[in-house]
């Protein structure tokens, strides 16, 4: 028989992961697959953890253990919130085809266009992307709208009555 060191015999083995308990609380999600269902269409409109807690009526902490519980459940969440991402773009590029400003948004967050102001001693104050592709695009929505023509709200009979 070997002599064990104070230090040795302080050393506890580990624990188990507080997963696996068999006692205490009854977990408050008891079927995963409609936990997957909910946190995969919360994360399709990008929920945050709060809300997903808040909708399934638990709280941040139990939710972060459904997590470790059930990883595909995190998967489902995860994999509907990329989804949530790609149809927010899908719509961001529609948008741009009818709204000028929205193709600005993009061409600066996406293709790295500037939009500098550049301000002289005269204090006024010019605009570098008056020969940049943006200038030219607004240029062209510009004439575009002026060569069409212009709708204007007539009243009806019975409202200028």
């Amino acid at each position: 028989m070997s002599r064990k060191t104070r230090a040795a015999r302080r050393v506890k083995p580990a624990k188990e992961h507080h997963l696996t308990f068999k006692s205490g609380r009854k977990f408050a999600i008891t079927d995963a697959e409609s936990a997957k269902r909910v946190l995969g269409g919360l994360g399709a409109i990008m929920a945050t953890w709060k809300e997903c807690a808040a909708v399934l009526q638990i709280s941040e902490a139990t939710m972060h253990r459904l997590f470790l519980r059930w990883p595909d459940v995190k998967d489902a969440y995860d994999s509907g919130k990329c989804g949530g991402l790609v149809g927010l773009r899908r719509s961001q590029f529609k948008l741009a085809d009818r709204n000028a400003t929205m193709g600005i948004f993009l061409g600066m967050n996406y293709l790295g266009q500037k939009d500098m102001r550049n301000t002289h001693l005269s204090g006024e104050v010019k605009h570098s992307h008056e020969h940049s592709i943006i200038g030219m695009l607004l240029k062209e929505i510009d004439e575009e709208s002026r060569g069409a023509p212009l709708i204007e709200h007539q009243p009806s009979k019975e409202q200028a009555a």
